[in-house]
């Protein structure tokens, strides 16, 4: 991914102002809860960057200019497509937001293998997430799109007689590709601070809170060497869909304590505290109806993520 934040104003508009909003969780971990027994997962601490920020250029009628963000370059379903678009949309109470991270560690799978499949996974997959944020004063709104990758576990799904489909046999993907949609509603005391022009530039200590909760729908595809094994794995009936519809829900909130001072006539804020979030991934649907006699299925696992670790902030305007 790469960032750059633009805020450089010419010296003939003073009105001209800038914020940047740098976020680091230098010791995250993961966890997964509500996973089928065949499935286990080993996380090593990684870390979580947040970057927020944004040019106002009263010139130019209050437009901004923000991120340059290389999220993934997959265009292989409908949200990839959209990604560079949201990078550059600004507009007065709109900023931009990019966060990056890593998921890191082995997952072990006991269930069903299919020929040549392996059931120990190193995975080192990247999150990557950007957002459009509508600023309204210490809370916010926001849009955004989201990526990443994981070891799952799929329920498997088979003829079974007449027009019904049975449970049947669980499938591994080692690396199951969320890409997803998203709208949250948040605050932030910190932030939300700086966005007054009019706020006391005096040294201060206090104490600041950050949450938010949302929602969004994206999709998945599963690789063809996926789609191979969970067809031997299931009586060699064609699996109907290898494109699946996901819902995520996810939270997060973070206290901590924030001392305000300026430098060089720049406003700036640090804040030390400690994160928690989760998100569910749960599923909507697999392709249509598929084929009762011919036609094998397959849908993820409800499944909850949940991570925490101490953050620090630092924020400014100028």
């Amino acid at each position: 991914m790469a960032w750059s934040d633009g805020f450089s104003s010419s010296d003939d508009s003073p009105q001209d102002t800038a914020s940047t909003n740098i976020d680091v969780i230098p010791d995250m971990n993961w966890q997964v809860f509500d996973h089928p027994g065949e499935i286990s997962y080993h996380f090593n601490p990684t870390s979580l960057t947040r970057y927020q920020g944004t040019l106002i250029s009263n010139k130019l009628g209050g437009l901004k200019f923000g991120f340059d963000a290389s999220l993934s370059n997959t265009q292989s379903n409908a949200a990839g497509a959209y990604q560079d678009l949201i990078g550059y949309l600004g507009y007065k109470n709109w900023m931009m937001r990019v966060e990056q991270s890593r998921l890191y560690g082995t997952s072990s799978w006991s269930g069903a293998l299919a020929p040549g499949q392996s059931g120990q996974t190193n995975f080192d997959n990247q999150y990557t997430s950007i957002d459009a944020v509508y600023e309204m004063g210490i809370t916010y709104i926001s849009l955004g799109y989201s990526s990443l990758s994981m070891p799952v576990a799929l329920q498997g799904y088979r003829p079974c007689g007449g027009f019904s489909s049975c449970a049947a046999t669980s499938v591994y993907d080692p690396s199951y590709p969320l890409k997803t949609f998203e709208f949250d509603f948040g605050w932030d005391t910190l932030a939300g601070k700086f966005l007054d022009q009019s706020s006391n530039s005096d040294s201060s200590w206090g104490f600041f809170s950050r949450g938010l909760a949302g929602f969004g729908l994206g999709q998945a595809r599963l690789g063809s060497q996926t789609v191979s094994y969970a067809e031997q794995l299931n009586g060699g009936y064609t699996l109907h869909s290898s494109v699946f519809t996901n819902d995520i829900a996810h939270a997060d909130v973070s206290l901590g304590i924030r001392w305000n001072h300026q430098f060089w006539n720049i406003p700036t804020a640090f804040g030390v505290g400690y994160e928690a979030g989760t998100f569910a991934v749960m599923p909507l649907g697999n392709g249509g109806n598929s084929n009762y006699f011919t036609e094998s299925t397959l849908n993820i696992h409800p499944f909850f993520l949940f991570y925490q670790g101490p953050v620090i902030r630092l924020y400014a305007r100028w």
